[in-house]
């Protein structure tokens, strides 16, 4: 892309041969005819080693001129868009720090054409990560090095910290959204309890970050993955259903003006604990040994231990549970996102080996994954 100053005028203060002090520097022109420019601060070229902290910001650069070395470079030409930019660079003891505060508007890829030089980035995917509904591209890209490194080139390093983000939105989108959206690398997985599919608060606050960064990029559509784990959630299910057994009796004793809605919103106290074990073992469907007709009464240890072997949980009900979870997250996404169900995909669930649990939630979550 040609780049020239035109109009340019400015004024430089305090520069001497001796280099004791940087000298200020003022100027302010145009960019190709086009966009306004200014660069302020002090530098000092003459002292015993650089010294430089320059502030270079443009406004409304147009972008299709750069069209001919898009095509060539990625392989795609530019149809629209400007940039304007706000740029900090401190040059002290050979050590560079700068700050490339980048303002894209508008941008868009037109045609893509054959190029042998054309490096395979995913640039329209990263376009469609990084641009926001108004068609709004904010980027802060952070480049530091050292000066007397031989080695040392900045176009280099701009290059490289480029293609690292254009690479970041295929292997790690929600990372690099969450990087710019303050919402973490961990934005597109949502956390569930052992053995249920209900959101908690901070769940509900996890989605409400993940819908305003997916409603402001209308043009990405994403696939919802429900997971439940074979070690944690069905130990969490077999107690829920043994302690079901327990609240079913209790609720056939409770008045029907104080009873509650559900049967597993009923508490069996601790004291009440061995009475209703004693019921739930009596109406069970399984195997007892009787007396005059009369379930023979065993003891407490025994009577739990045969109710807990009673209920089983197969693989079948815990993908049902994964993919409850994920049904969870879509209604939750489009009825308080707002997000559209025809972005929003469920897809098939899975159920990992307990082993997975053991590195903390993994076996117990929904993944969000950009389609």
């Amino acid at each position: 892309m040609e780049i020239f100053f035109d109009d340019l005028n400015g004024l430089v203060t305090g520069l001497t041969s001796l280099g004791e002090k940087p000298a200020e520097v003022k100027f302010s022109g145009r960019l190709n005819r086009q966009a306004p420019v200014s660069i302020s601060g002090a530098v000092n070229p003459l002292g015993e080693s650089l010294f430089a902290d320059i502030e270079i910001k443009g406004e409304g650069l147009g972008l299709t001129s750069a069209s001919p070395y898009s095509g060539k470079y990625i392989g795609h030409l530019i149809s629209k868009g400007k940039v304007s930019f706000d740029l900090t660079y401190h040059i002290e003891d050979n050590q560079l720090k700068a700050h490339n505060l980048i303002f894209i508007d508008q941008f868009d890829f037109g045609s893509s054409v054959e190029s042998s030089d054309a490096m395979n980035l995913p640039v329209k995917m990263a376009v469609s990560l990084l641009r926001n509904r108004q068609g709004e591209i904010s980027l802060d890209l952070p480049v530091s090095g050292d000066l007397s490194d031989p080695e040392f080139s900045l176009g280099g390093i701009i290059i490289k910290v480029f293609i690292n983000l254009i690479t970041k939105a295929v292997t790690s989108p929600f990372a690099l959204i969450g990087s710019l959206a303050g919402g973490g690398d961990d934005l597109n997985l949502v956390n569930f309890t052992e053995g249920r599919a209900e959101l908690d608060k901070s769940a509900e606050e996890h989605l409400e970050k993940l819908a305003g960064v997916l409603y402001d990029r209308p043009g990405l559509k994403v696939e919802i993955v429900g997971r439940a784990g074979a070690g944690s959630d069905r130990q969490a299910l077999q107690e829920a259903h043994f302690m079901k057994l327990l609240q079913a009796q209790k609720f056939k004793d409770v008045s029907a003006k104080v009873r509650p809605l559900a049967v597993t919103d009923v508490v069996v106290e601790k004291d009440e604990f061995g009475e209703y074990l004693w019921q739930a073992y009596k109406a069970a469907p399984i195997e007892k040994e009787k007396i005059l007709f009369l379930v023979k009464k065993i003891k407490p240890a025994e009577q739990e231990r045969l109710l807990r072997e009673f209920v089983k949980v197969d693989d079948d009900e815990l993908l049902g549970l994964a993919r409850q979870r994920a049904q969870v997250v879509m209604a939750f996404l489009t009825a308080k996102g707002p997000l559209k169900a025809k972005r929003l995909f469920l897809v098939t669930p899975q159920l990992l080996p307990a082993e997975a649990g053991a590195a903390g939630d993994k076996d117990r979550q929904v993944e969000i994954k950009i389609k």
